[in-house]
This record gives structure tokens, sequence and C-alpha cells, in this order.
């Protein structure tokens, strides 16, 4: 999931709903923190300090981490959580992320379908939930960030787990090398030059 695609996404929320607002939370913290579901599910409204944006994440095996969040997220969480607070007591051991009615979100399945709506609904490729955590990986090494913070961030056991995102990248860099390609500028610098022998193309 690219920011391009989140962002459609976002356009197609109802923002003044509990739910759409809630929905954008959710989608919006996955890619910008990169934490699996099952994690963003298990949030207490404790583990999330706003003013430092930053959350705490139970991952797997009980192992707790810190990860961090930008300023468009903390905004939307901001809102959020003012809506929540008109609707349901706020509590640090409450779940973050509640239906409507005030009860958690339990099912993973849930969450999968209102994502997989919202796309609809935006007139984009269907792309699984996971994806968002993919994207926060890729636009992290995109932007030239280093190997081994996404591996504390998302919560890898294993530095090889983290490789094969960057294993994810190839085709994008080949791609963008075609494109942009240093070197391919010197023809109109140059112009034509003969070479002996003639080079294969």
């Amino acid at each position: 999931v690219s920011a391009e695609h989140l962002a459609q996404v976002l356009k197609h929320l109802n923002l003044s709903t509990f739910a759409g607002l809630r929905n954008a939370v959710l989608f919006t913290l996955a890619f910008d923190t990169g934490a699996r579901l099952s994690e963003l599910l298990s949030f207490k409204i404790g583990d999330v300090l706003v003013g430092k944006r930053a959350v705490l994440v139970r991952g797997k095996g009980g192992k707790e981490r810190w990860v961090f969040f930008g300023k468009f997220t903390a905004q939307l969480l901001q809102a959020y959580l003012v809506e929540y607070g008109k609707r349901f007591t706020i509590r640090p051991d409450a779940p973050l992320f509640v239906r409507c009615d005030g009860f958690p979100i339990r099912g993973k399945d849930t969450v999968k379908l209102i994502w997989h709506r919202a796309q609809k609904k935006a007139g984009l490729p269907i792309l699984p939930f996971h994806g968002l955590r993919h994207g926060f990986a890729k636009a992290w090494l995109m932007a030239g960030g280093d190997l081994f913070s996404p591996q504390e961030l998302l919560g890898h056991s294993d530095i090889s787990i983290t490789r094969r995102y960057v294993k994810l990248l190839t085709e994008d860099l080949e791609r963008l090398h075609a494109q942009y390609s240093p070197a391919d500028r010197l023809w109109t610098l140059i112009g034509n030059i003969k070479f002996r022998p003639k080079p294969r193309m």
C-alpha cells in the first residue's frame, strides 16, 4: 500500500462519523507504525501517548516495543479521542478501537472487511490489510531509512525477516533506475558517440 493508495481511501471516508474517523485512524496508524493488525486491535487508550507521538505495542510472545507516528496521525488520533470521549468513558485500560456501541473490535476479519470495502468505495484495486505494514517498510527504505530500525519498529526477531522487504524493493528500484539513470543523461549532453568496437545493446 502506497501513500497515494491510502490517501484515496481516506478521501472517501466520512470523517464526520465516529466509524469513519475510527477507520481513518486504524488505517493510518497501521501505515505509519507498521504494527500488525492483531497488535493494533490490542491497543489500550493508555498505550497511546499522543503528545510524544508514540504507542506501546505488545507483540508476539508478549514482547513490548515502542513505535512512533507522525503529526498527521497524531491529529487524526486526537480528533478520534475527542469523539470517543463524547460517547464512552475514557480509561487507560479501555480498548482504543471500538465499535459504535462501545464494544471492542475483536475479529481481524472485521477490520479486513472494512478495509476491503473502503478500497472498493474509492475505486481502487483491493490490497490486503497487511499491505499497510509492507507499505510502511517500503516507504521507510525508499526514503533512505536504514535497514536495522525497521527490525525494531516492526518487531522482527531476526534481521533476515526484515531483509525480505529489501528484496521486495528490487523491481521498484530497477524501474526507478531505468527512469532516472544519471548516466543516461549523457546521451543528450554529449550527443552521438562513435564506439570502436560498436557495443552490443
